[in-house]
């Protein structure tokens, strides 16, 4: 039987042995298009570099004789922006640059769902952190958080209560936004097919009104323009506090409230 090889952005140990705990792992090579240590605690992402170098690894396979069958990743940030890219220079299934940047983008995702689904979402008004006078222009009522349009585990993501500790983040993020904000901003010029009133904008952040009730993430997919859900995993905080704790599944919610959530995803293809 020939097997198919699949690709991974970011291909660790601990994620190749849940590969091999697949079903169909008998009928599948699993490479490295990058290997882990090329996408986490690095200095910096030259987004160029990795394209190119896991273009590479790929051909190299390809050189021998065998097939490119499929490209994934388990990692966000640069992970999950590579695997379209790769995917449609190597002709394979895929999602659209495009649908990850408008999902990735905070403030791009929260324009698209209050097309669609404007009663379910928070208040959101982006924000320059490096104006001076941001506070006074954003107008949404403190308590809100605040949070780069792109990043991932909470990065620079800080509740506000007050101008003072609006301006303490503020300076925060002036450091460190550059960190994933510069190569995001380099994919959308470079790679995408992005509207240039989205590229342009100066505005690097949103503030958005606090989310109640209980935290969880509806887990599906998009396939061929049919949108399936298939779980939902509770997001556990730590006790008093807001700090992210575990996930946990199945989810503790009622099953009325789970197939709401579905009904409205399901309800919403555009997003």
């Amino acid at each position: 039987m020939t097997k198919k090889n699949i690709f991974i952005i970011g291909f660790d140990e601990f994620n190749r042995k849940k590969l091999e705990n697949l079903p169909q792992a008998e009928e599948c090579n699993f490479h490295a298009a990058l290997d882990v240590s090329d996408i986490r605690n690095v200095a910096s992402f030259d987004i160029k570099a990795l394209v190119n170098k896991a273009i590479r690894a790929m051909e190299t396979v390809a050189a021998s004789g065998q097939s490119i069958d499929g490209v994934a990743t388990f990692y966000d940030f640069p992970g999950t922006d590579l695997v379209p890219i790769l995917a449609g220079h190597f002709n394979l299934p895929g999602p659209s640059l495009e649908s990850i940047l408008k999902c990735e983008n905070k403030y791009w995702s929260r324009l698209e769902q209050h097309k669609v689904i404007a009663e379910h979402i928070p208040q959101f008004q982006p924000f320059d952190p490096f104006d001076k006078q941001a506070f006074s222009k954003i107008d949404i009522l403190p308590p809100f958080w605040i949070k780069p349009m792109k990043a991932f585990k909470s990065f620079l993501s800080y509740q506000i209560n007050s101008e003072a500790q609006f301006d303490e983040a503020a300076k925060e993020m002036r450091k460190h936004i550059g960190y994933i904000g510069e190569p995001f901003k380099y994919l959308m010029e470079n790679y995408g097919d992005i509207p240039e009133e989205i590229v342009r904008m100066p505005e690097t952040c949103i503030a958005e009104s606090p989310i109640g009730g209980f935290q969880c993430t509806l887990e599906g997919y998009s396939y061929n323009g049919n949108v399936v859900g298939y779980g939902i995993v509770d997001s556990i905080r730590e006790q008093a506090s807001s700090s992210f704790a575990r996930y946990q599944y199945p989810s503790a919610l009622p099953i009325e409230i789970q197939h709401r959530m579905i009904n409205i995803a399901m309800s919403s293809p555009d997003l």
